[in-house]
């Protein structure tokens, strides 16, 4: 949830253009997403491996239940001693002009209430001046444009410090939040969706949404800013996101571990706290998700319009055919 450390590190690969196709039925569609994970030996040597990897399944579960886009996603877990919990994804340059013609022809083709919205929008948010934007593999497998044989990248959670088939105690970290925050990374919101502070051109899947009023995009790392995520051209502020620096993520949302809201993509983790992904509009999480390119073709019903009304309130670093490893770390 914090980023405390960021680092780049720079792999060669050979890059194969590959055409996911999206998942296409009479009716609605079957649901498609698959989360491939394997466990790191840091896992499978703990005592109580098999109650860590039951954990990562569960959090697993809700992604394959929601999301239709037809891919395979493989994930490494590992444990770590240090931090709260990190993720490795592998991340692509693409231009503007491409991602956001991927976004509308998803669109068009899923019939998706929220990234309708979103890409009906694009105008009125960020435009990157560079002309790119950097999307992980995961994303670009979503929307049909990835790399053969790339992987969604790796996970590892500091297990000592978070709860494990049950609920958090006071001193405790939730192990569903901790994990679920680290594969919304891989798969390309959080920390790896905002280009703020990298130091780098260019923005991440999240910039564009990124708000401080109504029809003013925000670009800003000042902590003086109130930056907030919106999908309708900044009429509603699903969440805020964080402002702090200091090598916290900007793509992550503000956190106040006192009041909350507790979210699962806060930059800061919240001892004994629950935060879990949902398939409605309580979840900006799940908004997110939608408006950078995964389809969940089940909106439901009863809460698209309150979206609108103000319910609610992310690197690799080279052209295309190369790829760079970015490491999100947060701390407790």
């Amino acid at each position: 949830m914090t980023s405390n450390a960021v680092h780049l590190q720079g792999r060669a690969v050979r890059a194969i253009a590959v055409l996911a196709v999206l998942c296409a039925a009479a009716g609605l569609p079957a649901r498609a997403l698959t989360i491939d994970p394997s466990y790191a030996s840091s896992i499978t040597s703990l005592p109580n491996a098999s109650s860590i990897e039951s954990e990562i399944q569960s959090a697993i579960n809700f992604y394959d239940a929601t999301f239709t886009n037809n891919i395979t996603i493989d994930i490494t877990f590992g444990d770590t001693s240090s931090g709260l919990g990190e993720s490795l994804q592998t991340v692509y340059e693409e231009t503007y002009s491409d991602y956001t013609s991927w976004l509308k022809a998803s669109a068009l083709a899923s019939g998706n209430p929220y990234l309708t919205t979103a890409v009906s929008n694009l105008g009125s948010g960020n435009v990157p001046a560079s002309g790119y934007m950097w999307l992980t593999s995961s994303q670009l497998d979503a929307l049909g444009h990835g790399v053969t044989s790339t992987p969604g990248g790796t996970v590892d959670v500091n297990f000592s410090l978070v709860s494990i088939s049950g609920p958090p105690t006071s001193t405790q970290y939730d192990g569903t939040t901790v994990i679920e925050h680290e594969i919304n990374e891989i798969l390309g919101i959080g920390g790896g969706g905002s280009m703020l502070g990298s130091g780098l051109t260019g923005m991440g899947s999240m910039d564009l949404y990124r708000y401080s009023a109504p029809g003013v995009p925000s670009f800003s790392s000042k902590s003086s800013v109130t930056s907030y995520f919106s999908i309708d051209g900044g009429k509603t502020a699903l969440a805020y996101f964080n402002q702090t620096g200091g090598g916290s993520d900007f793509g992550d949302w503000a956190t106040n571990c006192t009041s909350g809201p507790f979210l699962v993509q806060n930059a800061y983790g919240c001892a004994g706290k629950i935060a879990s992904m949902q398939a409605n509009s309580t979840s900006p999480e799940w908004i997110a998700l939608q408006a950078v390119g995964y389809t969940d073709p089940v909106p439901e019903p009863s809460t698209y319009s309150l979206l609108l009304t103000g319910l609610g309130l992310v690197y690799v670093f080279a052209r295309r055919q190369r790829r760079t490893a970015a490491n999100e770390a947060f701390a407790a």
